[in-house]
């Protein structure tokens, strides 16, 4: 049975009814987000990394690890093995630091919300304390795309990352991180690191302080070159600012407001209340968010593809609101893409409340005719054998409705909703002949 782009696959076996719900998504977006274009020199301008980093695998007592105070932007030199410290570092790391902590506090001012800013940790005369982490490898070591990851493990052995927010100065000979100019996380609710080069062009505040909103929870914003979450110009000016949007985020945000407490018991609620579909040559389509927190509403966002920010609502405590959007387009690091461009789009929208407690809602739209998701295989099968694989894989097609050309490199998904038994693949993308494959094993 097909309908809306979701296939009901039924078995029906002597020991469960399997059904097995496949609904197909577009491409997805690593732990690390699509990295964004290069520069002239073949350089990522910035590697976010969306989401929160599991750090679990990493198991370690915090009796031996520096905590230092919590919410506090600390500084790191990290150095590989082979390299000797660079003169005069610790100097200009500070000299950076309190230009980036003073262009938050300008623009928050700027705003209306005082001369909020983020606290660093410093030493009894008043000056960044910088913590030396002597990489465990060579410098070429950290040359890979995974640098972050690389260099990050080595701090966390040390630092409790998930209560501060670390800004590592890498000094590597290729004076960059990875593919990128700088790279930037979020660990868990209260932690993030973020790292730049500690010489050449991108050994600058402006960089530094566009890695450290990543941290602070800010996401790019390509509606204006001139905001701080883009890409350009690399430089201070007095046309390089906040948004609005960010600004009014910052001043609940944690790190600038250390009165605030989470409350991860009571979160805002947010869910699509328009359509996923839409007609097929539409040239925009109206999103439709429900939003509701019993201590006040502030803002929702929405954001398209690579998380860049498309709309900002703002809010005044209202306890529910159906905002909507009128979404055309959006603006990226090549300008605007406008809403023909793409026939998928991946969306993410974010409601914070007045504590400065968010959640989050993704979904996709899609024209209402693009896509025909088919059976192939693996339907009506004999019984067979606990714990056992059924012989024919479950198999289904993607292909475009228009001209009947296979859909290549979609992610399907597959879930058991009833019964019991296990699959391979919860997801699997589509290969040339636009199809996905996962094994069904028979439950006990």
């Amino acid at each position: 049975m097909f309908s809306n782009n979701i296939i009901l696959m039924k078995t029906r076996l002597p020991y469960l009814t399997l059904y097995l719900i496949i609904v197909y998504f577009s491409s997805v977006i690593s732990a690390f987000g699509s990295l964004p274009p290069f520069m002239d020199n073949g350089i990522h301008l910035c590697g976010y990394g969306e989401g929160q980093t599991d750090h679990r695998r990493y198991a370690r007592s915090l009796a031996f690890l520096n905590t230092g105070t919590p919410r506090t932007v600390r500084l790191v030199y990290f150095l590989p093995s082979d390299r000797q410290p660079r003169q005069g570092i610790e100097e200009k790391m500070d000299a950076l630091i309190k230009d980036v902590r003073e262009f938050y506090a300008d623009q928050m001012e700027n705003y209306g919300y005082g001369r909020k800013t983020f606290r660093i940790e410093t030493n009894h005369e008043g000056k960044a304390r910088v913590h030396r982490v002597n990489g465990q490898f060579t410098d070429t070591y950290y040359y890979d795309n995974d640098a972050l990851s690389r260099v990050w493990r080595e701090i966390h052995s040390q630092f409790d990352t998930s209560q501060n927010i670390y800004l590592a100065v890498v000094d590597v000979g290729n004076e960059q991180i990875g593919d990128a100019a700088g790279i930037a996380t979020a660990i868990g609710d209260w932690g993030g690191i973020a790292a730049i080069p500690a010489s050449g062009n991108f050994f600058n505040a402006p960089l530094a302080a566009h890695e450290l909103g990543h941290t602070f929870g800010l996401d790019h914003d390509f509606r204006s070159p001139k905001f701080i979450m883009s890409y350009g110009p690399w430089g201070w000016g007095s046309t390089t600012r906040l948004s609005e949007c960010s600004a009014k985020w910052l001043e609940i945000q944690r790190y600038f407001n250390l009165g605030i407490q989470l409350r991860p018991w009571n979160l805002p609620t947010i869910e699509l209340s328009s359509p996923r579909t839409y007609a097929a040559g539409a040239k925009r389509a109206s999103i439709q968010l429900r939003v509701d927190d019993y201590e006040g509403l502030r803002q929702v966002l929405l954001f398209g593809s690579h998380y860049n920010v498309i709309a900002c609502r703002e809010f005044t405590g209202e306890q529910n609101s159906l905002v909507e959007i009128d979404y055309d387009g959006e603006y990226n690091v090549r300008g605007f893409a406008s809403f023909p461009d793409r026939s998928v789009h991946p969306m993410r929208a974010r409601v914070v409340d007045t504590d400065g407690n968010v959640s989050d809602t993704s979904f996709y739209l899609f024209p209402e005719t693009l896509q025909s998701l088919t059976k192939i295989s693996g339907d009506n099968q004999p019984p067979g054998l606990p714990n056992t694989a059924l012989p024919v894989p479950l198999s289904v097609e993607l292909r475009n409705l228009n001209d009947g050309s296979p859909y290549e490199g979609v992610w399907v998904s597959f879930t058991v909703t009833a019964g019991g038994g296990r699959l391979s693949e919860t997801q699997a993308l589509t290969d040339d002949y636009g199809r996905a494959v996962t094994v069904f094993t028979l439950g006990p």
